[in-house]
């Protein structure tokens, strides 16, 4: 288990009980787990995608299975392809009926000259696969500046589809120019769209009340009317969407059952963000709602005079009488994290954030995603450090958490949203994704766009 024994320098590939070290000196620097691994992994580890990522990468280091045969998770590798290498050794290996070494595992690609603990896993399991060891290739160009104003009127653009133009060019093309969309097939729960349609609903209509009507429920004179009035408008939202769509919920086979269920975990969600809200305001008395469902638009200036006008509408503006906090409601996974946002390459939250400082001459003091699921809890935005545990309250390790002012975040992000805005109006679609890693594997159209950042490797 040592990384400064003899293992870190022998020649071949070692397998221990509870973890494997790669030799410096291995061509390949792939690795196989042993069956202890498999029994050891953690529930918080990355085993949902490693039967996809095993057999993309075996594919392409070998171009063909020799002797591979993947069947169980626990036993996706058969003895005959591990003794076909030559620096392969196994340390008290189990052995089948016929006395042979007999292994059980998976195929990963350790992180070279990273710290396993800071990419989410441990010393012991939990091996990721080495995008560095599998060179990118370029996907072929595509241009097609006649399609352009397809999606954009007026210079002018919703923050929302130039942000998927900032997480890839070809989705962007695909959603938006060709406006393609995957297949929904009727299932036993609500639509992720609708069941956030609803929810953003039922929140905008509690927060409107008090912000137009000045009806706080979130007092100890009130609390008791919190949930009726939550069922009420939660049942008003969902008559709503019914007479949208045929009198059933998008996403769900017609059945009285699977609505009352699909109402009940939508109400379920609803309760936490009920109590999120009331621990907020009990630690923040002085942040409250000023705003739902705000519009809000800013220009991004180019080189020639040129500009592209990004619209959207913010969820929720909060502010302590001078500073604001832009809040976006997530019923899934937050888009990106602090280090995304700083990075540039999301657009909603800084560029709503930017235009409440010139539209409401509130200076910024963060923008976060509020995701609402069985726990509603705050999972990424970017955070001004002065104000922390004063109008919000953050892990201070979070990478959103920053000291930089934000007038400079503005200037950098911007910065990256000019060069890319110039691209978009001279209908640059070519793929490439900003962050391959998270992006790829999940996308409708991978596998269609010529990118492929799992290359073959040549020797």
């Amino acid at each position: 288990r040592s990384k400064k024994n003899s293992l870190r320098n022998s020649d071949g590939i070692f397998f221990v009980a509870h973890g494997v070290w790669l030799a410096q000196k291995a061509k390949h620097a792939f690795v196989l787990g042993t069956g202890s691994l498999s029994m050891a992994k953690p529930s918080y580890d990355l085993w949902d995608w490693e039967k996809k990522e095993v057999k993309r990468t075996w594919e392409r280091l070998h171009g063909v299975y020799q002797g591979v045969s993947f069947v169980r998770r626990e036993m996706a590798l058969v003895e005959t392809s591990l003794l076909a290498h030559e620096q392969v050794t196994l340390s008290a290996p189990d052995y089948d009926l016929g006395a042979k070494p007999s292994v059980s595992g998976e195929l990963f690609e350790r992180y070279a000259q990273v710290e396993i603990s800071k990419r989410g896993a441990s010393q012991y399991v939990g091996w990721q696969i080495n995008e560095a060891a599998l060179p990118q290739i370029e996907a072929p160009p595509l241009s097609r500046p006649d399609h352009v104003e397809k999606s954009i009127v007026d210079d002018t653009i919703s923050v929302s589809k130039f942000e998927d133009y900032l997480r890839c060019p070809f989705l962007f093309y695909g959603r938006h120019i060709l406006k393609l969309e995957r297949e929904q097939e009727a299932g036993l729960v609500v639509a992720g769209n609708i069941r956030g349609s609803i929810l953003h609903d039922v929140l905008e209509s509690m927060l409107r009340d008090e912000i137009e009507r000045g009806i706080d429920l979130f007092t100890s004179q009130h609390s008791a009317k919190i949930r009726p009035t939550i069922e009420a408008k939660l049942d008003f939202a969902i008559k709503k969407q019914l007479a949208k769509n045929s009198n059933v919920l998008a996403g769900m086979y017609i059945s009285e059952s699977l609505l009352k269920n699909a109402r009940a975990e939508i109400l379920n969600r609803l309760l936490t963000w009920a109590e999120w809200e009331w621990n907020y305001r009990k630690a923040h008395p002085d942040m409250k709602p000023v705003g739902v469902e705000v519009p809000l638009e800013i220009a991004i200036v180019l080189t020639g005079g040129k500009k592209l006008t990004l619209k959207g509408k913010a969820d929720r503006i909060d502010t302590d009488g001078t500073h604001s906090v832009v809040i976006d409601y997530k019923s899934g996974e937050a888009d990106f994290i602090g280090k995304d946002l700083l990075a540039g390459s999301g657009a909603q939250l800084l560029s709503y954030l930017r235009a409440v400082e010139l539209q409401k001459s509130m200076p910024p003091a963060a923008a976060y995603y509020l995701k609402i699921h069985r726990i509603t809890k705050i999972t990424g935005g970017i955070f001004s450090k002065e104000f922390n545990k004063k109008l919000f309250t953050i892990h201070p390790t979070n990478s959103g958490v920053t000291e930089k002012p934000f007038a400079d975040i503005f200037d950098d992000v911007f910065e990256v949203w000019e060069k890319a805005a110039q691209e978009l109006l001279s209908g640059d679609f070519t793929a490439r994704p900003r962050r391959p890693k998270k992006d790829c594997d999940g996308c409708q159209f991978y596998g269609q766009c010529g990118y492929d950042f799992r290359a073959q490797v040549t020797e």
